[in-house]
């Protein structure tokens, strides 16, 4: 599985779920292609590769306003921010994740649920708050956000908002991907 997201440079991540060949022993990879490599097209190889074993089948990608990198881990049910200072090097690269938020259980209306359980889409709207879409949080899909505040200091805080499935899961069955456009006035 590949996902992708642009910084505001023009740069190109991928999040690559199954790739072991950083060394790591961690299934997943994020890699950075440059514009000038996508204007030439062609088999390239990426600029820069995030190898570390706190990566685990990442699924989604989101850029913060300060262009840190959030990568949303499948495979440990985390969250974790990579500082913009590390993304500007070449080649493979191992930094230390600078925060990593993992799940609380949340009450819902059918029963608990973590809230970050497999996660497949992070997105920031513009008050800066981070966004996930949860596969399977409890046994359906779900929404979770965390406020900029809450995103300061790993740990495992209760999300500000929690939406999820109803009772039948016909309503978020396993929500991916999540965007926020620019406001409509």
């Amino acid at each position: 599985m590949l996902f992708l997201r642009f910084d505001k440079s023009g740069n190109l991540w991928l999040a690559d779920a199954n790739s072991t060949a950083d060394g790591t022993g961690s299934r997943g990879e994020v890699f950075k292609f440059t514009p000038s490599q996508l204007s030439a097209g062609g088999a390239q190889a990426p600029t820069t590769s995030l190898a570390t074993a706190t990566i685990q089948a990442p699924y989604a990608l989101a850029f913060d306003r300060s262009g840190n990198l959030w990568v949303a881990n499948f495979g440990s049910n985390t969250l974790q921010k990579f500082a913009a200072g590390d993304l500007g090097k070449s080649g493979v690269i191992q930094p230390a994740a600078a925060v990593t938020i993992t799940a609380t259980s949340v009450t819902t209306s059918t029963g608990t649920a973590e809230s970050i359980y497999e996660p497949t889409g992070l997105a920031f709207d513009s008050s800066g708050n981070l966004w996930i879409a949860n596969g399977l949080s409890d046994t359906n899909g779900s929404l979770a956000k965390f406020t900029p505040r809450q995103l300061k200091a790993s740990g495992s805080p209760s999300p500000k908002v929690f939406l999820d499935s109803d009772p039948s899961g016909k309503n978020l069955a396993f929500p991916a991907q999540l965007t926020f456009g620019p406001s409509i006035k």
